[in-house]
């Protein structure tokens, strides 16, 4: 199962939405490892743990996902400028954030100097 980084921001963020059976992968949390449910309301985490689908709007069931925090690109060639056909920014961050990935460091392959003056 794949979740559309899209779905999620344009029709969930003003609901109640229960993760089931998640894997959640963080190693700062005293979680880490375990298969839980967690229950976001709009954009804040209000429960984590053994929930009812009964307290929720929408339930996904991540049995089998992983659930972890974002991902940061440290090194990402997005095409621009001087190679836009490939990709350019637009493209290459909607890329990434269906992906996980909510930081991208952009590395320019410029083969033109660039001047700000």
């Amino acid at each position: 199962m794949r979740a559309n980084c899209a779905y999620f921001c344009q029709n969930l963020i003003s609901m109640k939405l229960l993760f089931k059976n998640a894997r959640i992968i963080d190693v700062k949390s005293p979680y880490n490892g375990q298969e839980l449910d967690i229950l976001v309301n709009d954009d804040q985490i209000e429960a984590i743990g053994n929930l009812s689908t009964e307290q929720a709007e929408d339930v996904i069931d991540l049995k089998g996902c992983w659930l972890t925090t974002g991902f940061a690109e440290l090194h990402s060639d997005l095409g621009e400028p001087g190679n836009e056909e490939s990709e350019d920014l637009v493209s290459g961050s909607a890329a990434a954030a269906s992906g996980g990935f909510t930081a991208v460091i952009h590395i320019m392959k410029a083969k033109q100097v660039l001047s700000l003056y």
